[in-house]
């Protein structure tokens, strides 16, 4: 009997070609702090706290909810809204990836 196919496409060769799911093109992670501190850096001020727990930062009409309470880095999905929002305000995505270090 040979080996179990399903198992040799679960292994490491697996990972080396799909790299997407071994972390090479995934873009690291974004905490809060940085992602906190960059706001500040780039004018966006911070808005009196309300009772949900996020910290909402505004500038130019444009406002940014990040989560106050939970795991410190931020998701892939939160980010890409994030980046959306900038973009409207004429920020660039790569520059802010870059800046962010993810």
């Amino acid at each position: 009997m040979g080996e179990d196919p399903l198992q040799e496409e679960l292994g490491p060769a697996r990972c080396t070609n799909r790299a997407y799911t071994c972390g090479s093109i995934v873009s690291a992670q974004v905490d809060r702090r940085s992602l906190e501190r960059w706001l500040a850096a780039n004018g966006f001020v911070l808005e009196p706290g309300k009772k949900t727990g996020h910290k909402h930062y505004s500038r130019q009409g444009i406002k940014i909810a990040i989560p106050g309470h939970g795991p410190q880095d931020l998701t892939k999905k939160h980010i890409a809204l994030i980046l959306r929002q900038l973009g409207r305000l004429g920020f660039d995505a790569a520059q802010v990836r870059r800046d962010l270090g993810s």
